[in-house]
Formats: C-alpha cells, sequence, structure tokens
C-alpha cells in the first residue's frame, strides 16, 4: 500500500505537553491514516495551502 502523506517537520512545545508535525499530504484523511499506521493522534488538523520560507522568520 502507497503513502499518501509524508511527515516534514516534528516540533514539541516548550513545556513538552504537545507535538506540532508539518505534514505534506494531499488531505486531511490521508494525515489521519499516517498517524493511525504510526499509533498517534491527530486532534486537530490545519490545512496550510502556501508556505514560504519568511512565515518563519
Amino acid at each position: 500500500m502507497p503513502r499518501s502523506s509524508l511527515s516534514r517537520k516534528i516540533s514539541l512545545s516548550a513545556d513538552k505537553k504537545k507535538t506540532y508535525c508539518l505534514y505534506e499530504a494531499p488531505n486531511a484523511d490521508a494525515i489521519r491514516a499516517a498517524a493511525r499506521r504510526a499509533n498517534l493522534p491527530a486532534d486537530v488538523i490545519i490545512e496550510v495551502s502556501d508556505l514560504r520560507p519568511e512565515m518563519f522568520s
């Protein structure tokens, strides 16, 4: 079965209580499926259509 999403970056919050993952995927269902395969929660998924390096500086 081909994988339909790819984790690009994983970050931990300063209080170490939350993990944030940046995925490249065709849709939210693909992210949920990847999370299930990895036995990880995917509580909130926010779609972003445009990412540029300057957004993170």
